[in-house]
Order: C-alpha cells, then sequence, then structure tokens
C-alpha cells in the first residue's frame, strides 16, 4: 500500500511550494549556510528544510499553516538540527524563547515568503537586523523588483527607500512559475 500526501494550498495564506527538486538544491545552495542558525520561513512540508539542515547547526522550520506544521514534526522528529515552530512570521520575535537555541549569535533567514504577507514578515525583520545576519528569501518578481529598484523608475518607492536603506539588496536567481504549485 503506498500513501500519496498532496500539499492544498492556502490561498488565504498566499501559498505556493516551490517544487522542483534541481531548484530547490539551488536555492539551498544560494543560502550559503555553514554551521550556523537559520530561521526559515514558510517551511511548508519541509523540502527546503531538509537541504538547509544539512548544513546548518540548527534550523527553525517557522510554519503558520497548522496542517504543514504536523507534517514538519513528523518529518523532522528524529532529525535533532530541525525545530518546528508553528507561528505567524509577521509576530516573530528573535529575542522570543523560542529561538533559545540562537545563544545570542545572529541567524540566517531563509525562505519563501508568502506574497500576501511578504512585506509585513520583511518590516518585521528588518526591525530585528542586529540579530540577523543575512536574509535570502523568495520573492514574486512585483516584490523583488520594488525591492531592487533605483531611484527615478516606476518600481522606486517606499519600500525600496526603506529596506535599502537598512541592507543591501541582490536579485539572486529568477525561479520559473512552472517550478512552484500552483503556479504564481
Amino acid at each position: 500500500m503506498t500513501a500519496t500526501i498532496t500539499l492544498e494550498p492556502k490561498k488565504s495564506l498566499g501559498q505556493v511550494f516551490l517544487i522542483d527538486r534541481n531548484l530547490l538544491e539551488k536555492v539551498a545552495k544560494l543560502a550559503e549556510v555553514r554551521d550556523e542558525v537559520v530561521v526559515e520561513i514558510g517551511a511548508g512540508d519541509g523540502r527546503l528544510t531538509g537541504l538547509l539542515a544539512r548544513d546548518a547547526r540548527l534550523v527553525y522550520a517557522v510554519e503558520v499553516d497548522g496542517g504543514l506544521f504536523g507534517r514538519l514534526k513528523e518529518r523532522f522528529n528524529r532529525i535533532p538540527n530541525v525545530i518546528p515552530l508553528w507561528m505567524n512570521a509577521t509576530e516573530l520575535d528573535l529575542s522570543d524563547e523560542s529561538f533559545a537555541g540562537t545563544l545570542g549569535k545572529k541567524v540566517k533567514i531563509v525562505g519563501n515568503l508568502p506574497y500576501c504577507s511578504f512585506v509585513r514578515i520583511l518590516l518585521t525583520l528588518m526591525n530585528q537586523m542586529e540579530r540577523i545576519e543575512d536574509i535570502r528569501v523568495m520573492a514574486q518578481r512585483e516584490i523583488a523588483e520594488r525591492l531592487t529598484a533605483v531611484p527615478n523608475t516606476s518600481q522606486y518607492g517606499r519600500l525600496s527607500v526603506t529596506v535599502q536603506a537598512r541592507a543591501s539588496v541582490r536579485w539572486l536567481l529568477t525561479l520559473p512559475p512552472q517550478a512552484f504549485w500552483p503556479k504564481p
């Protein structure tokens, strides 16, 4: 008997899942995780989590969807360097006791942030930069264009100014829509 587990994305959460194995590997490589503490936002069913855990000292896998959180707990229950956390990333507080494993060190943020709450999550993170070493997240093209926009362009605005004032922003990779389910 075989069981098939399907991902049922919740539109209200803006969920899209990166399903292309080769691109998952590429994203994990671009994260440049080297024996450090990683906070993965939007861990989903753990496809990227497992790849990050190979090189990380510790991965906090943050997921807001209770069903997916259950899968994460089950999938990583015997993996000592993965800690699934059921929480809304818009309320993420890296000084919270949930992140005790950071031991005062800065963390690396990695993830596939949902479109509908991307800006709120990013601004939450930007307010905690003293605890963050690096942020490597996937964003829909429209948001990536705003984040990397230069003055005197139509994409340049409040988000561009706010983020670029606190961080250096680079576009690392473009992923095709067919690499995701459902397609964005």
